[in-house]
Formats: structure tokens, C-alpha cells, sequence
């Protein structure tokens, strides 16, 4: 009896068991975390509960949703985990190959990457985290399997994602993030490249664009037929350009940049969707040499276009189509902020039309703040463009609306037009890009004050006069001393000589009371060697303050250029 007492417990169980399915429900150890919220998971066994799984067992790890997970449009289920030895000795020989494959519901079975030797990696980080393009607008179910081989090893789920779909890898300092789809090349004839070859089953739905983070000096990303070089500056080297990311947007890269190639090292190479922005308030992110050469067919308006400088986000660029379109941007505001006999009052449309602004701006925030406080104060009548601009600079934070009126913010603005050509444009954009990093770093206005200090007086009196020339206010130190960097490295350091000892003086020669100024002439150069040789000088210490500050240098705002 004794015997029948116990079995028949046990048999009951196991009628219960089978009528149940052997059901064991538990709380994965691991959650995932989605747009509303981190959602728990079920695992359907002990082993998958805690998350952990022996390379060397041969297993089938479910997890299901207690309701139905639905996923944006262009997701990816992210999965962070770590690879540890178990064993308690070190492991001796080789460890055989080991696979952990993923599959969510009945689409593709995914491989888990075990090692980062496929990228060349350098080091094996702490976390990896692998993004799987997902294929169901719902998820019910993720499976994982291990196939159970000689080694030591375990995999360690941290936590799962539902992420914006991205194609590509990104390295920090203790994790790797990475996709399907790329791989280290050196087969000839291609030379230490990576590449990022998508097939259409799971390519981003919309516009996508590239980006790179901490690339080489030298390195030449191709995408959809166009080759770009990101620039290096010797004797810099690589350590400037780690902070810098680079973006490739999509009206440079279009709809499909596939396949993508980087020859060169980097710290990050990914395809990421475009988010649609708001015009005008978001400005689209770019390096200003795609603000050059962004197609205007693309621009969210005709009239301009409005960037944000990749490299100092604080910065905003407008690129307008017309000098008239630029004109009623800023016009008003450069006889406001730097004209001689106007500043700091608000001038009518009729009393300015016939006179000059500039063709090309920049302003800062303290600047743009006194402006629109003014405005506001007098209740002026603006332009549309204006009203557009105080709405742009709002949004972006240059200028914060309060109680006391309008106040300076964080950032600046500059802008430059399409209706010059060629030369001109990039003249411009480095001219107003080196201003506007002078708004934004006291530690560069600091270097340009002692520069500017130090220079000696014949040259001193010289740049004064042209600046009176051009109608600057040359009372205002702060300006005087921004211009005078300005022009200095509008142009490369070799350019400096001939364009302040011949171009500029020959301008001053023409007028009788300022040709007072200048100093001994060479008649059969035609050029005036002291000031040749004092702002060569000049332009070779800024150059190689900039190259050792943010790897740019006189005559280039821009990290990328067309490759040849």
C-alpha cells in the first residue's frame, strides 16, 4: 500500500503534466525595452529564465509576451549580451566553434556573432549589442539555440531592445554595436575596406543617411556611385577627428546608398533611417561641405535652406538662393550689428534699400537677442523671413523668450547664398564658419585677442584702415578683432602674403588719405613685403591653431571632400 500510496501521486502528476503540456511560466531575467515602456518576457524554462547558455549544451530557449508586441515601421530587435568563460580552470586547446542562433516567430534564423574577428577588431569588448532587422509588424515569440560543442564559453543576455533599424557597427570603450550585412574586405583590388552590401528584403523603407564617427585621416567612403575623402591635416594626425562625427545626407547619398564602402579605420560606420524634420524650425544636419553642395532641387523651401553644423551643433547655416532672399533675413540686422553710423538702432526698409549689406552673415547670440528685444520694445515692423528667423532661433534655443524680454541663448548664426559661384561660396563659407566658431569658444576668441595684440603697429594701422574702408565699426574691439581672424583665414595660410601685401593695399593705394598707411613698396613686385610677411605670419599660427584644436585649417571649414 505504501508503494501505491506514492505512485499514484506521481501519476496523477503526470496526467496533469500531459493534459498541461508540462507548462513551466517564469519571468525572463532580462526584459525588453520598446517605444511605450520595458516589457517583461516569459521563458519558457529555467535555463532560458535566467538567461544564460552553456555553448557546450545542446538547447531551445522560448520567450513569449503575455500580449502582442506590435513594432514601428523599420525596427530591429537589439539584443545586448556577453560572452564569459565558465569554466572554473582556463580552458586548454582549441575551443571548438560554437554557434547561438536567434529566430522571432517563424521568420529568419539569425547567428549571433561570437567574436568580433570578422571586423578586425582590436579588442574584445565587454558588451556586444546585434541589431536584427525585424520582418513582422508584431512579435509573439524569440527563440534561442545553442548547438551544444566543446567550449567553455556561455552567452549572457543583458537586456533586449526595439530599436531604429540601422545597418553597420559602432565602437565605445565597452560595448560594440553591430548588424547583418557587414564585413571587413581585402580581397584585391580592395584595400582594408568595410562594407555594407543590404538585400532589398530588409533594406530601410524611406531615406537613410550614412555616418562615420572617428574616421582616419585619408579614408574614402563610397555609396551609390560616389566616392567622398574625409580630410586629415598634417601634422595633426588621427586624435582631433575621434570627437567629430561626419554625416552623409540622403540627398547627397540617395534613397539607396547600397552598397556602402569605407576604406580606412573608424570608429563607427552606420546607415540609419532620415527622420523627417519640420522646416523651418529643425535644421538638417551636414558639415559644410554638403551645405556647398547640397542639391537645391532637395531644399524644404525655395527660398533657403537652414543646416545645422555638424561638427559645432550650436551653429545654424542658411544657405539662400538669392542675395534678395538673404537680404531679408539679415540685411536689417548687419547695419544693426556691425555698420558704421547705424548700430544698435532699427533702420526702415526705405531708409537701407539702396545701401549695401554684406553677402555673407554672422551673428551671435548676444547679437540676435539685443535685435529681436528690440524689435519686440518697439513693436517694428519686420520682414516675413525676419519673423521666421526670430521663430528659427527660438526653436533651436539661440535666443529664449522671457519675462524680461528676449534673451541670448547658446549658438550662432551664419549665412551665405547661392548666387555667387565656385570660389566664391567656399571663400564665404570659410570666412562666416570661422566666425562663427569665434562666438562659440572663448578659448579661440582668447588666442585671436593675443594675436591681435601682438601685431605690430604698422600692420595694425593697416587692417584698421581697410576695415574703416569696408564700413565696419572700428571702435568695437570684439569686431575689429573677429574680422581681423576672419579675413586672416578665410583663405589658405600660403594665400595670406599676396592677398594682404598686394590684393588689400592695392585697394588702399587708390585712395590718397589711406594710401598714408601703408608702408614701403617693392615696385617691381608690386607688393608691400612687410605686411606680405607680417600676416604670413599671421595665418600660419592661426592654421596651426586650428589644425591642432579641431583638425580644420585656414581656407577649410569642411572634413570631407569629392574623391578624385
Amino acid at each position: 500500500m505504501k508503494n501505491v500510496k506514492f505512485l499514484a501521486p506521481a501519476f496523477a502528476a503526470a496526467i496533469v503534466c500531459i493534459f498541461a503540456g508540462c507548462r513551466f511560466r517564469e519571468a525572463a531575467a532580462f526584459d525588453i525595452e520598446a517605444e511605450g515602456g520595458q516589457l517583461a518576457l516569459t521563458a519558457h524554462s529555467k535555463k532560458a529564465a535566467a538567461g544564460i547558455f552553456p555553448l557546450s549544451a545542446k538547447g531551445e530557449y522560448i520567450y513569449t509576451f503575455d500580449t502582442q508586441l506590435d513594432v514601428p515601421q523599420n525596427s530591429s530587435l537589439e539584443i545586448e549580451y556577453s560572452i564569459t568563460d565558465t569554466a572554473e580552470t582556463p580552458s586548454e586547446g582549441m575551443q571548438a566553434e560554437a554557434q547561438v542562433s536567434v529566430q522571432v516567430d517563424e521568420s529568419t534564423v539569425w547567428l549571433l556573432p561570437l567574436s568580433l574577428d570578422f571586423l578586425r577588431a582590436k579588442e574584445a569588448p565587454q558588451k556586444l549589442r546585434y541589431s536584427i532587422p525585424l520582418e513582422n509588424k508584431d512579435i509573439k515569440k524569440i527563440t534561442v539555440k545553442t548547438d551544444g560543442v566543446k567550449n567553455t564559453n556561455s552567452v549572457c543576455i543583458k537586456k533586449l531592445y526595439i530599436s531604429p533599424r540601422y545597418f553597420g557597427f559602432a565602437a565605445s570603450a565597452d560595448s560594440f554595436a553591430l548588424s547583418p550585412f557587414i564585413k571587413y574586405d581585402d580581397t584585391p583590388p580592395n584595400a582594408a575596406s568595410y562594407l555594407i552590401s543590404v538585400p532589398d528584403a530588409y533594406k530601410i523603407d524611406g531615406r537613410v543617411f550614412v555616418r562615420l564617427f572617428g574616421a582616419s585621416s585619408g579614408s574614402r567612403i563610397e555609396c551609390n556611385s560616389r566616392s567622398f575623402s574625409y580630410i586629415a591635416s598634417p601634422p595633426l594626425g588621427e586624435a582631433a577627428f575621434a570627437g567629430f562625427p561626419l554625416s552623409l545626407p540622403s540627398a547627397i547619398t540617395g534613397k539607396d546608398p547600397f552598397p556602402v564602402r569605407l576604406t580606412g579605420e573608424t570608429n563607427a560606420l552606420m546607415v540609419l533611417a532620415s527622420l523627417p524634420q519640420d522646416f523651418p524650425a529643425e535644421p538638417r544636419t551636414a558639415d559644410p561641405y554638403f551645405v556647398l553642395t547640397f542639391p537645391q532641387i532637395s531644399w524644404r523651401d525655395e527660398r533657403y535652406e537652414v543646416f545645422c553644423w555638424e561638427s559645432f551643433p550650436s551653429i545654424l547655416i542658411f544657405d539662400t538662393s538669392k542675395y534678395d532672399v538673404q537680404d531679408r533675413l539679415f540685411k536689417r540686422l548687419a547695419f544693426f550689428a556691425e555698420k558704421k553710423g547705424y548700430r544698435g538702432r532699427l533702420v526702415p526698409d526705405n531708409e537701407i534699400a539702396e545701401l549695401r549689406g554684406w553677402n555673407a552673415h554672422d551673428y551671435n547670440a548676444e547679437t540676435l537677442a539685443a535685435f529681436f528685444n528690440l524689435v519686440k520694445k518697439q513693436n517694428f515692423p519686420i520682414t516675413r523671413e525676419e519673423e521666421e528667423l526670430r521663430g528659427i532661433l527660438t526653436a533651436n534655443g539661440i535666443i529664449k523668450e522671457s519675462g524680461e524680454g528676449i534673451l541670448p541663448g547658446m549658438g550662432a548664426v551664419i549665412s551665405i547664398s547661392r548666387e555667387p559661384n565656385g570660389y566664391l561660396r567656399s571663400l564665404f563659407m570659410t570666412h562666416e564658419g570661422f566666425h562663427g566658431i569665434f562666438f562659440i569658444d572663448a578659448e579661440f576668441r582668447a588666442f585671436c585677442e593675443e594675436r591681435w595684440n601682438k601685431l605690430d603697429r604698422v600692420s595694425k594701422r593697416f587692417i584698421l584702415s581697410y576695415f574703416d574702408y569696408q564700413q565696419y565699426d572700428i571702435k568695437d574691439t570684439y569686431l575689429i578683432v573677429n574680422e581681423f581672424m576672419a579675413h586672416i583665414m578665410q583663405q589658405s595660410a600660403g594665400a595670406a602674403a599676396e592677398y594682404f601685401g598686394k590684393t588689400i593695399a592695392g585697394r588702399l593705394e587708390t585712395s590718397d588719405w589711406r594710401r598714408s598707411v601703408l608702408p614701403e613698396k617693392d615696385e617691381a613686385s608690386g607688393t608691400y613685403p612687410s605686411l606680405a610677411a607680417a600676416f604670413d605670419a599671421e595665418a600660419r599660427a592661426f592654421s596651426d591653431y586650428a589644425r591642432r584644436r579641431w583638425g580644420l585649417d585656414c581656407g577649410r571649414v569642411w572634413r570631407v571632400s569629392a574623391a578624385p
